[in-house]
């Protein structure tokens, strides 16, 4: 452009001669500054911006990812992430928040192992730590303001010698945050180790915490957790207590550096109101189904194949009478306002009639029955059934040239070993009796199945030199299917000869909340114990506990709602914990049940002593 610049000032004084190449050059360089003027044209220029929180982590908006609506990074001890934030320019009921985190070898200076040298599909650890920054940023979203939103969190750099989840739920946290996404953020995390003799770590590294007994990550706001995940050897409830008391001010630390970057450089919300359309169906779906929900809800004479045939007569005929109400309706503001109805109705039963739907008391387990070594031929089986949830597990002994080993690169960033014991956790359509193609393993899936060996490994014989395989699948459903997989695994483990110290068992505790004009209320709630599948759906919070009688092997909490007290979810962690106990009961009476004598198809190995003097003849 300089050089057709020269030629049009020169052209004021006196005619150049051109060439036909450098004519058609500074026809081209007129007609780009001809447009650039019409369009009044200012290059796009970004502020960087750079906070750093007290304990060392350094967030910045500003310098990466600018067309997305929100993008951030945040870095500490070598590892950098960056999260950005993209959402749909329109607001509508029937979308969804999803997340999508990446890691690149190159983060590590590593070269990937695949035949092509690329990273291919999504690992474990990918969807696995993916799920954690998903469930730590989900329950800030307003369920009624639903829109189509896109989260990816890649890893830039991870030489910290740590595992980044934390750096990634700060990043993706301070992307929502300086972004017009509404949402009720920011959340802060941290990673709580517990070592044998009770001391606590804080972000302990990869050496700090293969020597620890337990591993507390928490997220959440300044007053209430969105997310925590355990996994431990046999740590006590007051240990757990004392690790999320030693949380709190590391989270508010971090929620403190990241309002400050959304005061200073954060975007206007987008303004949003509820459609009066929506609301006028939500209201008239509460006043013409609730009562006819109730009485379906409060007969503990059904089974759950009834109580779903009883609802579905309910909810279509008041779906027509919605439809015909409401014409302009779309259908799912008349399926958001069913759920409600069911909500309210399921709140009204436990809170004012202090009624479950089983008619068991709140803290009651349902009835437990297990059996092992259903097919003699096989290593070992089970067969585990909790109320109207059943699972079938089986369990595959084989040498260690069968153990799993992970990639170069995944061993540096996530101190990933070679695991001796893998668990699959299947979901068939059938066990909800619906009609799906499945032509992958979901993310729930791989979620469910890494909690179930969290569960299970830290009673393994560290010595044992085999690679053991349980492959568990839900043969029927009706709440905490991943809790029944634990004791069904462990079942189908012994029964294999696979050496557990300990039997384990898991159950789950959730929680039934008010409603005030403001939302969610705790002044009056009511926690459940093992909870049915219905409570677990229309219920404020999922906490999953396993382990043995003497301590927790692994804890995982969900909620719906935008955060709940730390006293309430460790209320919930002792009662699930104590509750487990009633499960154990069953497990032992079936143990005896298990051969004391190998089978003829197990696996027999022996350990010869060799003297070193004769090695390397």
């Amino acid at each position: 452009c300089s050089e057709a610049a020269k030629v049009v000032d020169a052209n004021v004084h006196k005619p150049v001669t051109m060439s036909a190449s450098a004519l058609k050059r500074y026809h081209s360089a007129s007609r780009t500054l001809s447009s650039l003027r019409s369009m009044s044209y200012v290059p796009y220029q970004s502020t960087a911006h750079v906070l750093s929180s007290p304990d060392g982590s350094e967030y910045g908006v500003g310098h990466i990812a600018w067309q997305a609506d929100g993008a951030a990074t945040v870095q500490k001890d070598g590892n950098r992430v960056l999260a950005a934030i993209s959402q749909s320019s329109d607001f509508h009921r029937s979308a969804g928040f999803a997340v999508n985190y990446k890691e690149r070898a190159g983060a590590v200076n590593c070269i990937p192992s695949t035949v092509n040298r690329r990273e291919t599909n999504d690992t474990d650890n990918e969807i696995l730590l993916g799920r954690l920054v998903d469930r730590a940023l989900r329950p800030l979203f307003d369920p009624e303001a639903s829109f189509d939103a896109q989260l990816t969190v890649k890893l830039l750099s991870g030489m910290a010698e740590r595992d980044p989840v934390v750096e990634a739920i700060h990043a993706s946290s301070t992307a929502l945050s300086v972004s017009n996404v509404p949402w009720e953020g920011p959340v802060g995390a941290v990673r709580i180790g517990v070592t044998s003799d009770d001391k606590l770590v804080v972000n302990p590294n990869h050496t700090e915490l293969s020597a620890c007994r337990g591993s507390v990550l928490v997220a959440g706001t300044v007053d209430k957790i969105t997310m925590l995940d355990v996994t431990a050897k046999e740590m006590s409830p007051q240990q757990l207590r004392k690790a999320m008391s030693q949380a709190q001010p590391h989270i508010q630390a971090s929620v403190e550096t990241q309002q400050a970057l959304q005061a200073s450089k954060g975007l206007a919300k987008r303004p949003w109101s509820m459609d009066p359309l929506h609301l006028s169906i939500l209201l008239a779906s509460e006043a013409k189904l609730k009562h006819d929900v109730l009485a379906v809800l409060s007969d503990t004479s059904h089974s759950k194949r009834t109580r779903v045939d009883a609802l579905n007569h309910i909810t279509s005929l008041g779906e027509s009478e919605l439809r015909r109400a409401y014409p302009m309706a779309s259908l799912s503001s008349v399926e958001r306002g069913i759920d409600l109805a069911v909500e309210q109705a399921l709140r009204e039963l436990v809170l004012d009639q202090s009624q479950r739907i089983d008619g068991r008391a709140l803290d009651e387990v349902q009835a437990v029955e297990s059996s092992v070594n259903l097919m003699p031929e096989l290593h070992g089986t089970s067969l585990f059934q909790r109320g109207e949830t059943q699972v079938l597990s089986t369990a595959v002994v084989a040498t260690s040239a069968m153990a799993k080993k992970a990639d170069l690169h995944e061993e540096r960033i996530h101190n990933s070993q070679t695991k001796t014991l893998l668990v699959d956790y299947e979901f068939p359509a059938y066990a909800l009796n619906q009609v799906r193609t499945k032509r992958f393993r979901s993310r729930r899936e791989t979620g469910h199945g890494h909690q179930v060996e969290r569960a299970l490994f830290p009673l393994l014989d560290p010595d044992y030199p085999l690679t053991a395989r349980v492959t568990s699948e839900v043969t029927s459903s009706f709440g905490s299917s991943s809790m029944a997989t634990v004791c069904g695994a462990s079942l189908a483990l012994m029964d294999a000869g696979v050496p557990l110290t300990k039997p384990v068992a898991g159950l789950s505790c959730g929680l039934i909340l008010d409603t005030s004009a403001n939302g969610p209320s705790f002044d009056r709630h009511a926690l459940l114990l093992d909870l049915k599948g219905f409570e677990d759906v229309y219920g404020a919070m999922d906490v999953k506990v396993a382990g043995t009688r003497d301590g927790i092997t692994s804890v995982q909490f969900d909620t719906s709602v935008a955060g709940v007290p730390v006293e309430l979810v460790l209320e919930a962690v002792d009662k699930a914990f104590k509750g487990k106990d009633t499960v154990l009961d069953v497990m032992d009476q079936t143990l005896p049940a298990t051969p004391s004598e190998p089978k003829p198809c197990h696996v027999i190995y022996r350990r010869v002593p060799i003297r070193t003097s004769l090695c390397g003849i």
